[in-house]
Parts: C-alpha cells; structure tokens; sequence
C-alpha cells in the first residue's frame, strides 16, 4: 500500500504538494525531510530506500523485489526536469507499479502546473 507521496523540488528540497493515507500516523514528513537533504540524483534517475524505525538508509543500494525486510517501509523516488516525485510504501515487491504511479503523479502535475 502506498502511504504518503510528494512532489518537491530537487534543488530546495521545498516540498510542493504531499498526500498521506488516511488512517496512517507516523513522522512520515519529517523523515523525508531528511531524506531530501541528503538526496544527489540526476534527472531520469529512479531509486529505492529502505525506512526502518525512523531513519531512511540514504546509502542503500537499489532494491530489488526480493529484499523486503518485515516491519519496513520503503520510499520510491524519482526525479524528472528537477523536480522529485516521492513516494513510501509498505511493499518492496511491487516497484514496478509503484515506479507506475509515480509516472503517472508526474504526468498530472506537469499537466497542471506547467501547462
């Protein structure tokens, strides 16, 4: 399940938009706040990191469907024109989807905000 998502700009790490599941409670905010400072991706980059007990594993290497780890949350990040689409799940094995969804986030947001 897909728990909270944002959009930020790459360059500020100024969070323009975000979206939490209703019902879900945690420091999700704050922590991809920390996330974002330490985030240095190229355009067209996509990558995967782990969130486990209140810190994101910023060094971690790319995920594959295989690495789920129980109780963990992984945030899914992609970035395009410098802007990062962002989003945290409970569920490593569907990246393909969850990389989807961002894609499509990006294509209303662009569509939106940059007509």
């Amino acid at each position: 399940m897909i728990i909270y998502a944002l959009v930020a700009r790459a360059s500020t790490d100024v969070v323009l938009v975000e979206y939490s599941q209703p019902g879900v409670s945690g420091n999700f905010s704050t922590v991809t706040n920390t996330l974002l400072k330490g985030l240095t991706l190229q355009d067209g980059a996509r990558k995967t990191f782990i969130y486990d007990r209140g810190t994101v594993d910023i060094e971690a290497r790319q995920r594959s469907d295989s690495d789920h780890v129980n109780g963990s949350y992984y945030y899914f990040v992609s970035q395009d024109k410098g802007m990062l689409y962002i989003c945290l799940s409970d569920d490593v094995g569907k990246q393909r989807k969850i990389f989807s969804f961002l894609e499509e986030i990006k294509k209303k947001f662009t569509k939106k905000v940059f007509r």
